[in-house]
């Protein structure tokens, strides 16, 4: 189910995007669930383009919401995300500093 407010054209294009993204294996472009959760993704990217996201955190985001959709509607979870990010309510972990995760994983 698309998100109401994607359109034909968008979809034509994430769809552009998908098939000629070289990281993506082809069987993984060919199932419908795979595809349609990064149709999800490159929508909840240019969303939070426009809200001034850092991409560096857009990534994360996108990431995380990929994961969560196992199982479940892609477009409620990226439109659920994008809708807690919109109203400061989504909980982002500070990054660790390099140093941080050498030190946590000499501990470990």
């Amino acid at each position: 189910m698309y998100n109401k407010y994607v359109t034909a054209e968008q979809i034509q294009r994430y769809d552009a995007n998908i098939d000629s993204d070289s990281q993506i294996p082809s069987n993984l472009k060919k199932n419908p669930s795979i595809r349609e959760v990064c149709r999800a993704g490159l929508y909840l990217y240019e969303q939070l383009m426009q809200l001034h996201c850092p991409e560096s955190l857009i990534v994360r985001i996108q990431w995380t919401a990929g994961k969560l959709s196992l199982h479940k509607d892609p477009w409620e979870v990226h439109s659920f995300i994008l809708e807690s990010y919109k109203n400061n309510s989504l909980l982002i972990e500070d990054d660790m500093d390099q140093d941080e995760f050498k030190e946590d994983r000499v501990k470990n």
